[in-house]
């Protein structure tokens, strides 16, 4: 089945688009005074999102020239000119041989079983 939309083939991801970081150092940070790099190791600044990153690349989306729209129920004259030409081909196929059929004998129950007069 169609899909309605579908990534427009003609569009491609731009050079260098997967090197832009999701976060980079703080450009305003600053080591603190009494950061003592012997004592609490090498300073390191904060992480910030990248105004820059703007996610996981994604094509656009542009309309399918096949699609055709969703499934409809068809019309009364089409469903019989199909169950017309099913008949026509149904009557052209050999017809299966009947059964053998065993002949009825009624069941009559023993004297026994049989209800008294009263």
């Amino acid at each position: 089945m169609d899909a309605k939309k579908i990534e427009d083939p003609e569009e491609a991801k731009p050079e260098g688009y997967d090197d832009i970081p999701a976060q980079i150092e703080d450009p305003e940070a600053e080591m603190p005074d009494d950061w003592d790099e012997e004592d609490d190791g090498e300073w390191e600044p904060p992480m910030i999102s990248n105004p820059d990153f703007k996610g996981e690349w994604k094509p656009t989306m542009i309309d399918n020239p096949d699609y055709k729209g969703p499934w409809e129920v068809r019309r009364r004259d089409e469903t019989r000119r199909d169950e017309t030409r099913r008949a026509s081909q149904h009557a052209q196929r050999p017809q299966p041989r009947p059964h053998r059929t065993v002949p009825f004998t009624p069941f009559t129950p023993p004297p026994s079983r049989l209800p008294r007069p009263s």
